[in-house]
């Protein structure tokens, strides 16, 4: 199963920068570091959502993800699903639980919580869902609720113009969501009776479906998290993200 993932995003590649006073800093030699840590990274993935002039960021409230293609499964999901033009949203709601920065193996660990992540996209699909043909093309959303994340970043530590900096090289991505609504519009070349019946299918077995191509969509979603992570390490040298 092969997933093709582009994340866009726009950063200045300048002099390091300096952590704005609203982002949270923990400090490893304190006894409460633990506690600190997830209060940090969930701190974080809100405020990258947003315009950081202070870091030269210029990151929307969304992430743009021009493109995703994840193949057929092997089991009810026997389709190739493209989508185009993502408009993800929902991580200025997210809520971590739980964090582990391993230092000897720079191995950061995370478990949260996203209420409600939209995927906006433009849609080509043409195959099988269960044992029904299906086809069509246009505008759709996929929404996960309640949709619970294990994160594993793997960094590695580079020097740039005299500093030291990390940068992700390696992730894994736990996805456990509660619900998945779907809404594809013209299927079927705009057939509103056939495609309403489609999505119907489609909400009912949602959990099948997603389990034939869960492994995918892991990869995909890392990324757009690793992604997230590496606009704020390229600007940040290590000795400015730990208090």
């Amino acid at each position: 199963m092969r997933t093709i993932l582009i994340c866009m995003y726009l950063v200045t590649l300048a002099t390091a920068a300096k952590l704005p006073a609203s982002f949270m800093k923990c400090n490893p030699k304190r006894t409460d570091f633990h506690q600190c840590l997830p209060k940090a990274v969930e701190s974080t993935i809100r405020q990258l959502q947003r315009l950081y002039e202070d870091l030269n960021l210029t990151v929307s409230e969304h992430l743009e993800v021009p493109a995703l293609t994840i193949d057929a499964g092997s089991g009810p999901m026997g389709t190739k699903q493209v989508y185009k033009n993502l408009i993800v949203t929902g991580l200025d709601e997210i809520t971590c639980s739980k964090a582990d920065f391993d230092f000897d193996k720079k191995r950061l660990s995370v478990q949260c919580l996203i209420p409600r992540y939209q995927l906006n996209f433009d849609y080509e699909l043409s195959g099988k869902i269960l044992v029904l043909p299906i086809t069509g093309q246009g505008p759709g959303l996929i929404i996960l609720h309640d949709y619970k994340v294990g994160l594993i970043f793997d960094l590695e530590e580079y020097e740039k113009k005299g500093k030291r900096y990390y940068r992700v090289v390696g992730h894994k991505l736990d996805i456990d969501p509660k619900r998945i609504e779907v809404k594809l519009d013209d299927l079927f070349g705009g057939d509103k009776a056939l495609g309403d019946s489609m999505n119907q299918v489609m909400n009912d077995n949602w959990k099948e479906l997603f389990e034939d191509v869960k492994s995918s969509y892991s990869e995909a979603f890392g990324s757009i998290f690793a992604s997230i992570f590496n606009r704020l390490l390229v600007k940040v040298p290590v000795s400015e993200i730990w208090g």
